[in-house]
């Protein structure tokens, strides 16, 4: 399929991005050279370091390092540890209003974790396209696709480019509710249904107790808002691999995505071939880390 084409010629006059690289402990020699390279790429971005309060120290420096070798405008930005002790709460965070309302000078924000590459410059492109939040396709099985492969309707959220004043506004229109047996029952009876019904813009969201925020972004919020606008896996193919990155490849007719996420744990060789050796070399280590921290 042909790579989407931009719907307007906006300009970084009106589209403006921030990366945002979440951090919360001393990144290892490989994963600094990927975040380097990522914001070497990217460095006509400003860019924020997010982290625990109680890795401040190590984000500072952290942020000074990157500053000299990248050329970027990099900032820190810290939050209360319990956000960054588990996936749970990585995702609360990434679903609160504190979160975006951080980011409201900017229109857009790239989630850029220290696993995922940027491999081009394609914001601008990307941005213009108007979605709310796009990601790498996910199949199903998740972390371990069933083969014959089918997408799932979530995208993932380690490399993610997110429209900040529609997640504003999303939050602002949703009343979140967790899944305790209490809202089971009312779910049944079909009392939220008929609640969202009359309550005309606002919307109540039941959601598992664990879901992971990005797939709140890419599944709970459009079904419920359609102005949430994400892409067909199709096109998200087109802006990043995350799992079977060699199929995905073939689907995209053999073209490389705007970049790709968890590029050491998925099919690190596919990575590898398609790389320059220094990037190569780094995936590899990277890969060889996993493996020796008894990762699958």
């Amino acid at each position: 399929m042909d790579a989407p084409v931009p719907q307007s010629s906006q300009s970084r006059e009106n589209n403006s991005c921030r990366i945002v690289v979440p951090v919360y402990r001393t990144l290892d020699a490989a994963e600094l050279a990927i975040v380097t390279h990522n914001l070497k790429k990217l460095a006509a971005w400003p860019a924020t370091l997010v982290g625990p309060n109680k890795a401040r120290d190590v984000l500072e420096k952290l942020r000074g390092d990157l500053s000299r070798a990248t050329g970027a405008q990099i900032a820190v930005l810290c939050y209360e540890d319990r956000f960054f002790a588990d996936i749970e709460g990585y995702s609360a965070l990434l679903m609160s209003r504190q979160f975006y309302g951080a980011f409201a000078g900017h229109s857009h924000i790239l989630i850029c974790q220290s696993d995922a590459l940027v491999l081009s410059d394609r914001l601008d492109e990307w941005m213009a396209q108007g979605f709310s939040f796009v990601g790498a396709p996910i199949f199903k099985g998740y972390t371990v696709p069933i083969r014959p492969l089918q997408f799932e309707a979530a995208l993932n959220g380690g490399l993610s480019l997110r429209h900040v004043q529609d997640a504003q506004n999303a939050l602002h229109q949703l009343i979140v509710l967790r899944r305790s047996r209490a809202v089971r029952l009312l779910e049944k009876a079909g009392i939220l249904t008929f609640a969202n019904r009359l309550l005309g813009r606002t919307r109540i969201a039941t959601i598992e107790k664990r879901l992971n925020e990005d797939v709140f972004w890419s599944c709970t919020v459009p079904s419920l808002l359609p102005e949430f606008r994400r892409p067909t896996p199709e096109i998200a193919a087109h802006f990043a691999f995350e799992a079977c990155p060699a199929d995905l490849y073939e689907q995209t007719g053999q073209e490389l995505p705007f970049g790709g996420h968890a590029i050491e744990r998925y099919d690190p060789e596919f990575w590898q071939a398609h790389l320059p050796d220094r990037l190569a070399a780094r995936v590899a280590e990277m890969a060889q880390n996993r493996v020796a921290k008894g990762k699958v």
